[in-house]
Formats: structure tokens, C-alpha cells, sequence
């Protein structure tokens, strides 16, 4: 009987092991490689890459309305979201003529020419060279009363391009025109394409 029942347990176990092996599913394997390429965000003015953009206006004189276009170009792969930063001024002196002096002018150090010149920063969306309705003013004031920043968040998209425009308008008849005489004024500032929106 002890015999007989061992082989018996001996089969079934078999039996068990046969029917797992009849239900085999297909299958089929392929192997794939991903390449990673980082786009670029690059922002060129007026046809300079890396370079600092200077212009220069003389012999200003109450009346004058110069003006200065700037193409700003996103020569990169990656849309992004134009800003103004570090925006400052330097205003000099330089010489203190008689009729500054007989103007009341009594600041040997200290220019005057950011209290008279009106300033008009904007983007030119219809390309005319001039402020227009349609166009976005950025800023619009005495130099002395520009920020040092500005968030505009306009978008260029990637190869795209806009006119920004720095302007001067409006100088007539302040009170201190004469103290301006022979000074100067140095305005500097950052123009950045971030690629998010701050």
C-alpha cells in the first residue's frame, strides 16, 4: 500500500507540470536608443551677437526729436519672453558755462540733462519708425524717472524679430534748459530673452 501511493503522487505532480508548459504566450523584443538634443535661446541686435550696441546723439538742443531703432532678433531654437534690466544713468556736468551759471546753475558735479530730456522707450509693431497706436510704450518721462527694470514678457518666438525704439521728444521751454547746456548723459541698460515668462 506505502508503494502504490507514492507513485501515485509522482504522476500527478508530472501531469501538473506538462500542462504548464502548453500555454506559452508570443512574444518579440526590439531595441530602440533616444538622442537628447538641448534648442538654444539667442538673442541678436541689430545684427550683433555678444556685442554691447552703442549710439550716440550730439549737439542736442531744445526742439531735437532723435530717435533710434533697434531689430532685436531670437536667432535661437526656443521661443522666448523679452525683459529690460539693469537700466541706469550717468549725467555729467562736464563744463560750467555762463549761461548755465546765469541760469542758476550752481552744481559743478551734476549734470542737468536728466531733468529735460523727455524719453520714450517702445516697441514698434507697425515698423514706421514712430510711436503709433498699435505700438506698446514702455516708458514715457523724464530720463531721471526711468526704473531700473521692466518686465514686459513680450514674446519672441524662435527666429522671430521686433523694432525697439529709443526716442527723444519733447524738449521745449523747461525752466532749466539753459543749465543743460554742454552736458552729457550716458543711459545704459540690458535687454534679456528669458525663455519663461517672469
Amino acid at each position: 500500500m506505502k508503494k502504490v501511493l507514492i507513485a501515485t503522487l509522482a504522476l500527478a505532480l508530472v501531469a501538473t507540470m506538462v500542462g504548464l508548459g502548453v500555454h506559452a504566450y508570443f512574444s518579440d523584443t526590439e531595441s530602440t536608443q533616444t538622442s537628447f538634443k538641448a534648442g538654444t535661446l539667442d538673442l541678436e541686435v541689430n545684427g550683433k551677437n555678444g556685442e554691447v550696441v552703442t549710439f550716440e546723439w550730439n549737439n542736442l538742443s531744445p526742439g531735437t526729436q532723435p530717435h533710434y531703432s533697434l531689430k532685436l532678433k531670437n536667432i535661437g531654437t526656443i521661443d522666448g519672453n523679452l525683459d529690460l534690466e539693469d537700466i541706469s544713468f550717468v549725467s555729467n556736468e562736464n563744463n560750467l558755462t555762463e549761461p548755465e551759471i546765469e541760469a542758476g546753475d550752481t552744481t559743478a558735479d551734476e549734470g542737468e540733462l536728466d531733468d529735460v530730456l523727455n524719453l520714450r522707450l517702445f516697441l514698434d509693431y507697425d515698423r514706421n519708425g514712430w510711436v503709433g497706436p498699435g505700438d506698446k510704450t514702455i516708458f514715457y518721462g523724464k530720463v531721471k524717472d526711468i526704473a531700473g527694470n521692466y518686465d514686459l514678457d513680450e514674446p519672441i518666438s524662435a527666429g522671430g524679430d521686433m523694432d525697439f525704439i529709443v526716442e527723444l521728444y519733447d524738449w521745449w521751454n523747461t525752466s532749466m534748459d539753459n543749465q543743460a547746456q554742454d552736458d552729457s548723459l550716458v543711459l545704459s541698460m540690458k535687454i534679456e530673452l528669458n525663455q519663461n515668462a517672469d
